[in-house]
């Protein structure tokens, strides 16, 4: 079994592959617009896996394979691996795997997916993070699609798992550019609640730091989206004032990474930590000015031709 690591070397974090230090050179195949299960992109790194660039690391997205309830099926991710492993027989893959919830699963749990402010659930209808259920099962479909890997004619060359959640899978805020607001869903509610409970403890202490005498742990909500909008100072919040707003972000913060750990933790398990695993994280300030991960209402081609300026 191949085993990759990040070492240091000569002062630097350096990826190593069977011990041998590698450059952390990877080429990046596109999905395809419209495509349910992303592979039309897959000649771009066939292509470029065939010319011999001297670039031997390839990524490209992958579904899990994951076709209903106890249901799998791998034949296109294995199709494609093959191909780029044919391309290039001393080349090395990192899957992007999209482990947001498949269409059948939404349509068969939609109690638990995303709300957003308008009541609607998105056309596209996603899981929320806080779902307990598709943290679960998606947990599941993962750590079998990477069996599945390991077991494969290709696994020698699969050196990490890139685990993708949220749109473009960087464990963002859906439909945040187009300025929508949420997760006004139940079970982010149940979260947001029990969270609450374990960072104030009594709601005497709840009801002073919000200055709400009504609100307690049962009945403390999601903020509105006016409250999401609303700032002090250009983007800073004054915590005096706008304690809701605020706890319901560093509620979400820590929902989303456990929910990351939760996964990756898989993924190195699941490969009996052989393999790297990663993932779309820490951005400090916007990616695209004052919409991709805030609610702006900025539209996405706005966002775009502001970003070329």
């Amino acid at each position: 079994m191949t085993v990759a690591e990040v070492k240091r070397f000569r002062g630097a974090p350096t990826l190593f592959i069977n011990g041998v230090p590698q450059p952390a050179i990877v080429f990046w195949g596109p999905a395809g617009e419209g495509q349910p299960q992303y592979y039309d992109g897959i000649d771009f790194v066939v292509n470029l896996a065939k010319a011999g660039t001297g670039v031997h690391i390839y990524s490209f997205p992958t579904d899990l394979g994951w076709t209903g309830p106890n249901q799998h099926d791998y034949s296109i991710i294995d199709r494609n691996m093959g191909k780029v492993v044919a391309a290039d027989p001393e080349g090395f893959i990192i899957p992007r795997v999209d482990c947001n919830s498949p269409v059948w699963w939404d349509k068969l749990h939609p109690g638990e997916l995303t709300i957003y402010d308008d009541g609607e659930v998105d056309k596209n209808a996603k899981a929320s993070y806080a779902s307990d259920l598709w943290r679960a099962e998606v947990g599941e479909a993962l750590e079998r699609y990477i069996r599945h890997v390991m077991g494969s004619g290709y696994g020698e060359h699969v050196i990490a798992y890139h685990v993708c959640v949220g749109y473009t899978g960087e464990w963002n805020r859906y439909r945040a550019q187009d300025g929508y607001s949420w997760d006004y869903s139940r079970p982010m509610a149940e979260w947001f609640r029990k969270w609450l409970e374990s960072r104030y403890g009594d709601v005497s202490t709840l009801r002073t730091a919000w200055k709400d005498e009504a609100v307690d742990f049962s009945n403390a909500s999601v903020p509105s989206r006016a409250e999401e909008l609303k700032t002090d100072l250009y983007t800073f919040r004054d915590p005096s004032v706008g304690r809701h707003v605020i706890d319901y972000y560093l509620s979400l913060s820590e929902l989303v990474a456990d929910d990351i750990n939760y996964l990756c933790k898989i993924a190195k398990d699941a490969s009996a930590n052989n393999s790297l695993t990663g993932v779309f994280y820490g951005y400090i300030m916007e990616t695209w000015p004052g919409a991709f991960f805030s609610n702006e209402g900025f539209s996405r081609q706005e966002s775009y031709e502001m970003n070329q300026q």
